[in-house]
C-alpha cells in the first residue's frame, strides 16, 4: 500500500470512529450529562475510544521493549498504565466482560459502566480492526434499562506493524487525534 492509499484508509478509519460515536444513543449521553452537555459526552467518547486504541497497541509490545522505554526520559505512555503488556493481553484474550471493564477502568481510565450505561458487555472480536457499540435492548422502557455492547478489535498483531509505530501511538496525547495514524492498529470505538 503507498502513502496515498494508506492516508486514504486512515482518513476512512477516522470516519467511522465520528460515525459510530455519533450513533450512540443520545439518551446515554443526556442520562450521564444532561441535554446542555452533549457535545462533551461525544468527545468523552472519542478520548475513550482513543485510549482504548493505546491499550491494544501498548499490549502488542513487549515487556522488555517496555521497561526498556520507561528509562527513557523522553518517552511518555499517554495511557496511565501499571501492568505489564501481557498481563493487558491475558486479559482481553480471555475475553471475559466483566474482567476487561475493570482492567479498563484501572488502566486506561475508561468506565462504560458510566459511558454506556451499567449493564453494558464488552465482546471480544479477533477478526476486525475496527471496533463498534450496538445498543442491546430495543424494547427498553427507560435509559437505566437500555445497555450496550462495546464490540473490542483485538485481531493478532500483524507482522507490518513495526515497534516504532506502537511506541508513537501510545506515547500520543494530542488533542484531537483520536485515531492511530498506521491502518494496521486496532481502531476503537467501543467505547
Amino acid at each position: 500500500m503507498d502513502n496515498k492509499d494508506s492516508q486514504l484508509s486512515l482518513d476512512v478509519r477516522r470516519n467511522r470512529v465520528h460515525k459510530a460515536v455519533n450513533q450512540v444513543p443520545l439518551s446515554a449521553s443526556v442520562s450521564k450529562y444532561g441535554k446542555e452537555n452533549v457535545d462533551f459526552y461525544y468527545q468523552d467518547l472519542l478520548h475513550q475510544s482513543k485510549r482504548l486504541s493505546q491499550l491494544i497497541a501498548y499490549s502488542w509490545m513487549s515487556d522488555a521493549d517496555v521497561e526498556s522505554l520507561k528509562q527513557d526520559k523522553e518517552f511518555t505512555l499517554a495511557i496511565h498504565v501499571n501492568k505489564p503488556p501481557s498481563e493487558i493481553a491475558s486479559i482481553l484474550q480471555r475475553a471475559r466482560s466483566d474482567e476487561i471493564k475493570e482492567m479498563l477502568r484501572e488502566q486506561a481510565n475508561v468506565n462504560l459502566d458510566d459511558s454506556l450505561g451499567p449493564n453494558s458487555r464488552v465482546n471480544v472480536d479477533w477478526n476486525v480492526f475496527d471496533g463498534s457499540v450496538e445498543a442491546q435492548d430495543a424494547t427498553a422502557v427507560s435509559v437505566k434499562d437500555e445497555w450496550y455492547t462495546a464490540n473490542l478489535p483485538y485481531p493478532p498483531r500483524p507482522g507490518c506493524v513495526k515497534d516504532w509505530q506502537l511506541q508513537e501511538w501510545v506515547s500520543n496525547d494530542k488533542h484531537g487525534e483520536y485515531g492511530p495514524p498506521y491502518p494496521y492498529i486496532p481502531l476503537s470505538t467501543g467505547s
